[in-house]
């Protein structure tokens, strides 16, 4: 894998600096502007969740397949430092060589391990913490903690997926070799995005007043490889091509991409298309799953 750039932002004051995360839970996007040929009516308070199992014990594999061009991650990591008052905001692009080190197939495994009650930037009782136990393409590179939030509102539940880093690792903005460098920091960073949530056909989920980043519902899909006749919940990520600068020539990082992902009931994700440029670049086929306890 290679280290895409990865854009310094502005120093903030805390009460600035965090009205994105502020956004997670009072002022989210909601737009409903799609509605599928077909639709099956789910309960949002009952029915959602069970296609989305977070018992401790619970483990996913899932077999990575490259397609015909490089896939892309997307994350925009915040940096508290000092008092915790002010922080650096971060947009890191990554792209992942088809061309690797080692030969496919590659496995990405994740499991839930604990319910936690602090959350790096949440404090949500229940909270599942999952660990990576195997991750051969970096997903989740510096990654000290992934862990699923869930955010109650009047219309149903969004799950969070937030991904905490530690101060010392290669990504952080405080180790020596990166800008910042002249400021210090014991407290973590972390990145938000919307994983999952529960709503109408067609909502489309975001943070922040400028979205790049965005999550829609697209409806239930019984056309799923592996799944036929199978009731699939299915989702839409898209994210935006990197913003350029007057006379700035975008790079391969700079592209925007989708995600298509499938929930199916009692198990979870089961199924993710990524596509660049409408070429496919990557997909997730769950290999096994383990029911927790």
């Amino acid at each position: 894998m290679k280290q895409g750039k990865s854009i310094m932002v502005i120093v903030l004051v805390l009460s600035v600096a965090f009205c994105l995360l502020t956004a997670v839970c009072a002022g989210y996007q909601a737009q409903s502007w799609w509605s599928p040929t077909q639709q099956v009516a789910i309960d949002r308070s009952e029915d959602f969740i069970r296609y989305f199992p977070t018992n401790v014990g619970s483990e996913w594999t899932y077999r990575i397949q490259f397609g015909s061009t490089d896939p892309l991650t997307y994350k925009e990591p915040v940096w508290p430092y000092g008092d915790g008052k002010r922080a650096i905001f971060q947009t890191s692009r990554v792209r992942i060589f088809t061309q690797q080190k080692v030969p496919p197939p590659y496995y990405l495994k994740l499991g839930v391990t604990q319910i936690t009650n602090q959350q790096g930037w949440f404090s949500i009782a229940g909270t599942p913490k999952l660990e990576v136990l195997r991750d051969d393409l970096n997903l989740f590179d510096g990654a000290s903690g992934v862990y699923w939030v869930r955010l109650e509102d009047e219309d149903g539940f969004n799950i969070i997926q937030e991904i905490t880093y530690s101060p010392y690792s290669s990504n952080s903005p405080f180790v020596e070799s990166r800008a910042y460098r002249g400021y210090s920091s014991s407290k973590q960073g972390y990145s938000h995005g919307f994983f999952f949530f529960a709503d109408e056909s067609g909502t489309r989920m975001s943070i922040g007043e400028d979205p790049q980043d965005k999550l829609t519902y697209l409806g239930v899909d019984t056309t799923v490889p592996g799944y036929l006749g199978l009731s699939c919940l299915h989702y839409l990520r898209e994210v935006q091509p990197g913003k350029m600068e007057a006379g700035e020539v975008p790079g391969y990082l700079d592209q925007g991409f989708t995600e298509h992902t499938w929930f199916a009931e009692g198990i979870g994700l089961v199924r993710l298309e990524q596509k660049v440029n409408g070429r496919t670049s990557m997909t997730w086929v769950l290999e096994k799953f383990t029911p927790g306890y």
